[in-house]
């Protein structure tokens, strides 16, 4: 890996179904952090992880709205059978903006669910975990207008 021009990497990304995370490269990170810690190969140490309760809002605030039809193909490709049973638990949200709904349900799989499993697995070995949930709206650049002054 350490041989791999770093442009190579960044492309095989989007193709390796990899948006982001801790890279393995069994040096500094041996294995994936959630197999080492299930396995009881971690470090003994508190952690304090979380989320924000907008996360997506600031990562994709360029985003266009889309239909409830294209946000329940996504789902369906994401969720599989599980994609009804998201689709009541987020109803409201759905109704609302199909794509404000989306960056809810991605913020809440992708860190909100991940940090409550890594918290549970710490103290599952013997560590704290303090897990945290912020609400209070985050301010992001809402405008390529606003970027452009920065």
């Amino acid at each position: 890996m350490r041989d791999v021009p770093p442009d190579q990497i960044v492309a095989a990304m989007g193709t390796a179904g990899s948006g982001g995370g801790p890279l393995v490269d069994g040096w500094v990170i041996p294995e994936r952090p959630y197999d080492l810690l299930q396995d009881g190969q971690q470090n003994q140490i508190n952690v304090m992880v979380g989320g924000l309760a907008d996360e997506y809002f600031g990562l994709s605030h360029l985003a266009s709205e889309i239909s409830k039809t294209e946000l329940e193909n996504y789902l369906d490709r994401v969720f599989g059978k599980q994609s009804s049973q998201v689709q009541e638990a987020y109803k409201d949200e759905i109704s609302d903006s199909p794509l404000s709904a989306q960056k809810i349900i991605n913020g809440d799989n992708g860190f909100i669910l991940s940090s409550r499993m890594w918290g549970r697995l710490v103290e599952s070995r013997g560590n704290d975990a303090y897990v945290y949930y912020f609400t209070r709206p985050a301010r992001y650049l809402d405008s390529t207008s606003q970027r452009k002054k920065i």
